[in-house]
């Protein structure tokens, strides 16, 4: 057996062994990465981990292992918001929230995370950025200097739009990025990725846009020509919502729309899908919607901000920001909503959540 893993409170540890024979190391796994040993043995009892963590099933072990060294791998839930003058913030649980910074002091309009990568872009810029850990972050460079509106990731690829404007990005390592052509000059508002498709809305248009690979895109359609304000894919729909009223809509397949109806007179802002259900934000008031299948909304009640500008989903939690303040709430169920401070009273412009990848030295191992 190569490596144990164990489901610790709800975090998957990966435990890798240094192996010996006849007292000379063979083998070491230092990275949590698979390796083999041949010949049998077994090892009847528990081996315990002082971390409170108990194997108590019998394991066999292929081959007589003393073991050194033990190392744990795991994926720690992490939100990152970014904003103006090249402000951002990171968090592992979306109530405490650390301040850093990105490459440039610009206006930073949108961050997403895929294959391991948070990557994000900047209004009016051909300065991007991109970071594994949500905490230092690496310059690199857009294609153009766009308004770069909306950034997101989906099958193995990183997609960006611009606001009025043809051109689109794609990248396939948030390092390298290519130009490519929207199918009309709108006012690109919202990209997201869902059912092997990329779709991006446009402000006050009708004009939508289909990829299926973030580089040859064609024009679909939306309902009505409202201001589309924010897309998100969850539960076998794409689901957007508009600005200055109280518009959405929904699809399966990103070409044939419904428009339906949010909870009325306020400004929607942002929309997102976790756990079952879909969430939306409204800017300058405290209500929320809630929806389990994108078509009939529920108001809710959100903690008093200066305009909810941005949501999201992660870690089993449900995070907004606001625009104008250093306010942020979260949620587990996104009915009960507590408030929570960031590093910053600036324009937080955009917010996502992926898990990052560590790699640490478990100590106090028994073996029996």
């Amino acid at each position: 057996m190569d490596k144990l893993d164990i489901d610790a409170f709800g975090v998957k540890k990966i435990m890798a062994f240094k192996q010996y024979r006849s007292g000379i190391p063979v083998r070491l796994a230092t990275n949590a990465e698979n390796f083999e040993v041949s010949d049998s043995a077994t090892i009847e009892n528990s081996i315990t981990i002082e971390n409170s963590i108990t194997i108590e099933n019998s394991i066999t072990i292929e081959n007589s292992v003393t073991v050194e060294e033990i190392y744990t791998r795991f994926d720690v839930p992490t939100f990152s918001v970014v904003g103006e003058s090249g402000v951002v913030a990171y968090s592992t649980d979306a109530i405490s929230w650390t301040g850093t910074t990105l490459p440039a002091s610009i206006d930073w309009s949108s961050v997403t995370h895929g294959d391991g990568k948070f990557s994000a872009v900047a209004s009016h810029s051909t300065t991007g950025a991109y970071s594994t850990d949500a905490i230092t972050w690496t310059e690199t460079t857009m294609p153009s200097s766009v308004q770069w509106q909306s950034v997101t990731y989906g099958g193995g690829t990183f997609a960006a739009v611009a606001y009025y404007s043809t051109i689109a990005a794609y990248s396939t390592d948030a390092i390298a990025w290519t130009q490519t052509a929207m199918p009309a000059s709108v006012n690109w508002q919202s990209v997201t990725y869902g059912n092997g498709k990329f779709l991006a809305v446009a402000y006050y248009d009708t004009t939508a846009a289909i990829s299926t690979d973030g580089i040859t895109w064609t024009e679909g359609t939306m309902p009505s020509s409202v201001p589309w304000q924010s897309v998100t894919y969850g539960g076998g729909k794409f689901v957007a919502v508009s600005y200055y009223d109280s518009t959405a809509a929904y699809s399966t397949d990103a070409i044939s729309w419904t428009q339906t109806a949010l909870p009325s007179g306020i400004d929607w802002r942002s929309v997102t899908h976790g756990d079952g259900k879909f969430v939306a934000v409204a800017n300058y008031n405290t209500t929320a919607a809630v929806s389990t299948d994108g078509i009939t909304w529920t108001s809710t009640a959100r903690p008093a901000g200066a305009g909810w500008n941005r949501v999201t989903y992660g870690g089993g939690k449900f995070a907004a920001v606001s625009y104008s303040s250093s306010t942020a709430a979260y949620s587990t169920d996104a009915i009960t909503w507590t408030q929570a401070a960031l590093p910053a009273s600036i324009g937080w412009r955009s917010i996502t959540q992926g898990d990052v990848n560590k790699i640490a030295k478990m100590n106090n191992f028994i073996y029996p």
